[in-house]
């Protein structure tokens, strides 16, 4: 694994973490095929850049992150991935590549396999390597049946109905942010991808003196 530690959500503790996936991305871009090297990376922030009491403030403060680490995003969105959260090919992205991001936190409660001890935490993989190890092939659904088996055990409940394949009737951002239940959802993703338009207000306000009134696509 890799790791990086986060001690404040403060704009230093946003561009830190923003390096180092910076070079995460680097890392995984030279990745040579084998699972030995598929990295994970494992964001820890400490307890003092999250003020949550309940399991939806932890959800809301992951989203708040990744709505940070995006505004800071050197690259453009990638012209291969969809914009909106409920597409069926959208995935968080950084520096060109896409990523998925599983929450864990300590008010997961029922699913132990999102509870991870005392912080919340990032485990980040590149999306494409799912395709590899657990992709819609038959070899892949039995990775993925596997997989989730395990979690069933070990949670004491089955997995969240929200768990799909890529590119199937599944939104992707549903399962970076679990429930602790096996309920429906019918909340809507809090993340906004950058557009021209917002990119253009963004430098606008950076600058000494602007006047902006734009509004990001979701």
């Amino acid at each position: 694994m890799r790791f990086i530690f986060v001690a404040n959500a403060e704009s230093g503790g946003v561009q830190h973490l923003a390096e180092g996936l910076s070079q995460y991305v680097r890392l995984s871009r030279e990745w040579d095929g084998s699972l030995d090297t598929a990295y994970p990376l494992v964001v820890g922030f400490s307890r003092d850049a999250v003020a949550a009491d309940t399991a939806e403030g932890y959800d809301a403060f992951g989203w708040r992150i990744l709505q940070a680490l995006h505004d800071l995003d050197p690259a453009p969105w990638p012209s291969h991935v969809g914009q909106d959260a409920n597409a069926a090919d959208w995935s968080m992205c950084f520096n060109g590549m896409p990523l998925f991001v599983n929450m864990s936190h300590p008010l997961h409660q029922a699913r132990r396999s999102r509870h991870l001890g005392r912080h919340f935490l990032f485990v980040i993989n590149p999306r494409e390597r799912f395709d590899v190890f657990a992709g819609d092939t038959p070899g892949g659904r039995q990775v993925r049946t596997n997989i989730r088996q395990r979690i069933e055990r070990y949670d004491g409940q089955p997995h969240a109905p929200q768990l799909g394949f890529f590119g199937a009737d599944s939104r992707e951002w549903w399962q970076y942010s679990l429930l602790d239940h096996n309920g429906p959802r019918a909340d809507r993703c809090p993340f906004l991808v950058r557009t021209a338009t917002t990119s253009t207000a963004r430098a606008a306000a950076s600058a000494p003196s602007h006047a902006s009134n734009t509004t990001p696509t979701p």
